[in-house]
């Protein structure tokens, strides 16, 4: 059972919740884009510190 179901009798409410959706969906989006980088990141310095 989903929130809409729940909240679907009052548009407004409906409105919000595909709003707090979504800023869930970009936050986590985000925060997998910055864990990619991270990752990028560190896959450069290894080999760096591994010459020296």
């Amino acid at each position: 059972m989903s929130l809409l179901t729940l909240y679907g009798k009052d548009p407004r409410e409906q409105g919000d919740l595909l709003r707090i959706s979504r800023q869930v969906e970009t936050r986590a989006h985000l925060q997998h884009a910055g864990l990619q980088w991270s990752l990028v990141w560190l896959s450069f310095q290894l080999p760096l510190t591994t010459t020296l």
